[in-house]
Parts: structure tokens; sequence; C-alpha cells
């Protein structure tokens, strides 16, 4: 039997909730069935190592800037004439942008997808990723994946969205955000839950232990330092429970744009000895499983992954009410609810820490739970995906 051609794009393999699924993907597939091959727009490759090694892995190693070109050369100039004259440098910046983004899709487009075609070409990502998938792939059936609960690329989705054969969410959330964005895209949204492999997540969080710092709490975050994450409220959140004497260490697991307004904040409010930012971890498990609390502060959250880590290792959580948090959370049986907000987040942790019995009660029914019908649904909805 010939096997099915079967092409993933995906941005980059930096750590991420969105990078992690799809290593789970790759791990769910049929390989007697499907040939797989993955394309990665990104040199960034920090997860590599764990992707299944029956998939073909093609990374995109052009390093030439683009910046370079005459006619960019010619519109980063005009950038600061126009600023210096008062006139709009803001469109020049956008026709700049635009040229070195259809630049790298034609090279992208030349260089590896030419002579190419497949049966199934997947967009892992939404928004650019979608767009070159869409324009730039050959392929007798196309997929594209939404993971996100706000449209950030809606000019992008209004154009490519429609084309695509289906349209992949993990929330039937989201699938109603999307039907309310978009007209006639209905009968081509299908749902795939966000999972991971939870024997490999439990294997890895006993690689090493975390240390307490002699305090006699310890709480944990991971995810992108990006406003949507709220790592700045969480910050806010541990000043107020520093000021209320609670003695306690706040990992906070992750690196991105916010990075140094989190690290300002962490030393103008003197919370050195208190939150500790170990930057972005290959293996950010440990922390989960030895936390007494894990703690999702986001300000916007579909399915997180991080938080589905963190369930899987057992660990108390407060999450924020955001739609993957009241979706995620059972209040009172495995984690707590709290508003958009430092006060509360730090006024419902602190209910938390100061409830042994409660705490102990999440960990039991966390650790009760079987996941052998998730990841059996898990398996039949890619299979489904890849026959269909």
């Amino acid at each position: 039997m010939q096997k099915k051609k079967v092409l993933f794009v995906a941005h980059h393999l930096t750590i991420g909730g969105v990078q992690k699924s799809l290593i789970s993907a790759l791990n769910f597939i049929d390989y007697e069935k499907n040939e797989v091959t993955l394309y990665l727009r990104k040199n960034r490759l920090v997860l590599l190592p764990y992707i299944n090694k029956n998939v073909a892995v093609v990374v995109n190693d052009d390093r030439r800037s683009y910046y370079r070109h005459p006619y960019a050369l010619y519109l980063q100039m005009l950038i600061p004439l126009k600023k210096a004259l008062k006139k709009d440098a803001d469109a020049v910046q956008q026709r700049l942008n635009q040229f070195i983004h259809d630049k790298q899709m034609q090279y992208e487009k030349k260089r590896f997808f030419s002579d190419n075609h497949f049966d199934l070409a997947i967009a892992y990502n939404e928004g650019f990723t979608a767009e070159f998938v869409m324009d730039c792939v050959s392929a007798t059936k196309k997929v594209m994946f939404f993971q996100s609960s706000v449209d950030s690329r809606h000019e992008i989705h209004s154009r490519v969205m429609p084309q695509f054969d289906a349209v992949m969410v993990e929330h039937p959330d989201i699938r109603q955000a999307l039907e309310s964005w978009y007209n006639g895209i209905s009968d081509r949204i299908r749902i795939i839950e966000n999972y991971t492999d939870y024997r490999l997540i439990r294997e890895m969080s006993r690689e090493y232990s975390v240390s307490k710092n002699g305090r006699k709490f310890m709480l944990c975050t991971c995810a992108r330092f990006s406003r949507e994450k709220g790592i700045d409220l969480a910050v806010e959140a541990a000043r107020l429970l520093s000021e209320r004497r609670h003695s306690f260490v706040w990992y906070m697991v992750g690196d991105g744009p916010e990075m140094e307004k989190v690290e300002k904040m962490v030393r103008d409010y003197k919370l050195e000895d208190t939150v500790i930012l170990p930057g972005m971890q290959k293996n950010p498990y440990p922390y989960m499983a030895d936390c007494d609390i894990y703690v999702q502060p986001s300000r916007e959250e579909a399915l997180s992954i991080a938080m589905l880590e963190a369930q899987m290792l057992c660990a108390p959580m407060v999450s924020t009410k955001t739609a993957g948090g009241c979706a995620m959370v059972d209040s009172e049986k495995d984690g707590l609810l709290c508003d958009i907000d430092a006060l509360s987040i730090a006024t419902v942790a602190e209910m938390l820490l100061a409830d042994n019995g409660l705490r102990r009660s999440m960990r039991n029914n966390l650790s009760m739970r079987k996941y052998s019908e998730e990841e059996k649904r898990y398996r039949e909805s890619w299979n489904l995906l890849l026959e269909g």
C-alpha cells in the first residue's frame, strides 16, 4: 500500500504549548500509512530531539538578510526622513515589512516546494504559516490549525481560511468564536482537543529536583513572557503575598518579549529572593511536579498545554477565568479560579496555601485521573483527519 504524503508546516520548535502539542501529535500518527515531513520556517530547534524519529525534518536555513536588498535599503532610509518631516513613516514601515515577507515566501517556495506535491498539507500555526501553506505549498487537501483565543491576523485569515478544506480548533468556544468572525466556514471547522503524552511528562519530571530556597511553599508558572500570559500580574501577586508575610518562592519559568519588564518589576519590588526567573527550560516539568501550587495568570488563554501538563503532574492550580481556565479547572476539585487581576490571584493563592487539606484533596483527585480515554480519542481524531 502506498503511503500518504503528509506535510506539517510550523513556525519553529522553541519551547511553547503549540510546539509541545505538535510533538504529541507526531507521536500518535500511524507511520505505516503515512510518510510525514515537518517543515520549520525558522531555524529555532530547541525541541527537535523530541520529534518522532519517523518524521523527515526540513529546516529553512536561509540566513540572507532581505534588508540588504536595494529596495529595502531605500525604504529604511526613507523611514527616518519621513519621521523628520513629520509625515506618515508607518506606511513606509508597512511597505518594508511586506517586501521582506514576500521575498522570504518566494525564497522558501522556490527552494523547498517548487517540485513537491503532498496528499495533505497541515498549517500547524495560524497567521503567516497558514498563509504560506495556502500560497506556496502544492497539496491535494489543506488543513489549518487555529490555536488561539484571539484573532490577531484577521486580514490574513479572512483571505486564506475559506480556502482550507478544514480548520482545526481545540475547543468548542474557539469554534464558536470563528463562526462569529467568519461567514461560511462552519461546515469546515473540526475539533481536536489539545493533548500531551503523560508518560513522557511524568518521566521527564523526575530528571531533577527544584529547591524551595528555604521557604515553606513553592509556586510555579510556566509560560511565554508576553502580555496575554499575565506574568506581570503574577509578579504583582507575589508582591502582595510577600507584603502579607507569606514564606514562599515563586518560579516563573519562560522567556519572551516582556522579560525585561518582568525583571525590572522584580528588582523594583525587591523580590529577587522570592520570584526566581530561571528563563526558558528545555525540561520545565520538575518545577511543576515539585510546586505546592501551579498558577496560570493569563489574560487570554485557550486550552493550555502547560495547564494540562501541570494537572498530569498532580499540581493544585490557581487559574484566571479565561476561556481555557474555566474549561480546564473543576473548581475546588483540582484547582481554584480567580479574576484576571493581581489582587484576585494573590487572594485565591493565599486561600489555597492556607488549606493543606484542600491541596491534598486536589492532588488525590488529579492522581486518580486516567488519560487512556483522552489518548484514545486523540489518536482516533488524528487518524480520522489523516484518512478523511
